[in-house]
């Protein structure tokens, strides 16, 4: 009689353990429990959606194989475009408090150095419609899923760094930054060394740059609850890329964390990312087209350059 009291006692206690483990478990972000990139793409795989995670993994696995193309590689390049007119749009111009363009003061506060930013284009404010609605899809999509990375829906905004880049201005980006890749790379050749830059900068030349046609954006993601933006790490280090889905050793579980939701959020409302910088997203220019289909003739982006 004592041993079956004792096995009932005992057997009591396991189900309040298991019952409390399982509403730790309900209840807690699932953050917690990711450790890799590939674990935190299965855990969120039913939140964001099996299309969106397709598009996601298909995108992890390229890059973990060293397939995913660079921004201006032959099989994006030889897309057809069809111009379809699209208008731009001013987000300057546009009163959405969770929607704008990032300030002067806001620009060190998301690079972390000033090594890490750029020089912007006198119409960087400026995208295509189907662009900015994307952006506006993607302000819901936020929403929906900060409170399983941890934030309240409604604390987080997008701010935006550049949208409609000028010729002008990308020859001047491209050119610096093979002049400083030159620098640290003195055993590439010229081919190589253009190949390395266009990882970083789209070339200008025999190209069809994604932020000349109004299709590109580059943004960040602001917490009006603590008046900062997201920590996702540096924007690039010792001239290193900044891809996506950078290693585990380079980011912080946090870091991590924060690129993922960027990237469900943009990737369910429409937006692509270009896997070699984790803040590049885009929209009917040929890079995005290639990874919503798998490449064939039939096939064709919607946006050319813009002439401003």
């Amino acid at each position: 009689m004592h041993d079956m009291r004792l096995y009932i006692l005992v057997e009591r206690v396991f189900v309040v353990f298991a019952v409390f483990v399982f509403l730790c478990i309900l209840f807690t972000p699932l953050q917690v429990f990711c450790s890799s990139w590939s674990d935190m793409l299965d855990i969120y795989r039913v939140p964001m959606g099996e299309s969106t995670y397709k598009i996601i993994k298909k995108q992890y696995d390229g890059f973990l194989q060293g397939s995913a193309p660079a921004i201006a590689d032959t099989c994006i390049k030889q897309i057809s475009i069809v111009e379809n007119n699209e208008p731009l749009v001013d987000l300057s111009h546009i009163n959405n408090p969770r929607l704008s363009v990032m300030s002067e003061s806001e620009l060190l506060l998301a690079h972390e150095s000033l090594d890490d930013i750029d020089s912007r284009s006198a119409r960087y404010s400026l995208m295509r419609r189907g662009v900015f609605e994307a952006l506006l899809r993607m302000v819901d999509e936020i929403d929906t899923l900060a409170p399983l990375f941890g934030y309240e829906a409604g604390a987080l905004e997008i701010r935006l760094f550049e949208g409609l880049r000028d010729i002008a201005t990308q020859k001047e980006l491209f050119d610096n930054k093979m002049a400083e890749l030159a620098k640290v790379n003195i055993s590439l050749s010229e081919t190589e060394l253009y190949m390395e830059t266009a990882k970083w900068v789209s070339p200008y030349i025999n190209n069809v740059p994604a932020h000349s046609t109004g299709a590109a954006i580059d943004i960040h993601v602001w917490n009006n609850k603590t008046g900062s933006f997201l920590s996702m790490g540096r924007f690039n280090v010792g001239g290193v890329l900044a891809p996506m889905f950078s290693a585990n050793s380079i980011l912080t579980k946090q870091q991590q964390e924060n690129r993922l939701l960027l990237l469900i959020a943009a990737t369910r409302a429409g937006l692509i990312n270009y896997v070699y910088e984790f803040w590049h997203f885009s929209l009917g220019d040929c890079y995005a087209t290639y990874w919503y289909t798998e490449f064939s003739d039939q096939y064709c982006a919607q946006y050319g350059i813009v002439d401003v």
